[in-house]
């Protein structure tokens, strides 16, 4: 762990200290905070890169180079959105089904049930499987 070393702690501190709920839960915030902010400055500078972008690849005066690479980066950055937009779409449908699946579970937490509530559980879900398995 070069974080580690960086934060001045041992790699044992630092694997003690991730295992802590409250440490994790600053750090994952503090992450957050870090990428939040970064993505910001990103955004603050997108119009501007936009219009070098289109510069160089209209600018007939541009070396051809550099009209390339700008060609390269539009296209590049356009296939990788536009799989990266597919890719959201087959998450919200996989979730989507994965909540509708949800309607029809029934789940109980047998640690909260006395024994009787317990056997009968387990002899509904035997008759069940029974049920969906005619074979068994």
């Amino acid at each position: 762990m070069d974080a580690a070393g960086s934060a001045g702690v041992t790699n044992k501190t630092a694997h003690v200290w991730l295992d802590s709920p409250e440490f994790a839960q600053v750090y994952e915030k503090s992450r957050k905070q870090l990428l939040n902010q970064s993505l910001a400055n990103l955004h603050a500078k997108f119009g501007k890169a936009v219009d070098t972008l289109e510069r160089h690849l209209e600018n007939t005066s541009t070396i051809p180079r550099d009209q390339l690479k700008s060609a390269e980066i539009v296209v590049n950055t356009t296939i990788q959105t536009a799989q990266l937009l597919e890719r959201i779409a087959e998450l919200e449908a996989l979730v989507a089904q994965r909540e509708q699946e949800e309607l029809y579970i029934v789940k109980f937490d047998l640690r909260k049930v006395t024994p009787d509530e317990r056997d009968t559980l387990r002899r509904m879900n035997a008759d069940i499987a029974v049920r969906a398995n005619p074979t068994v």
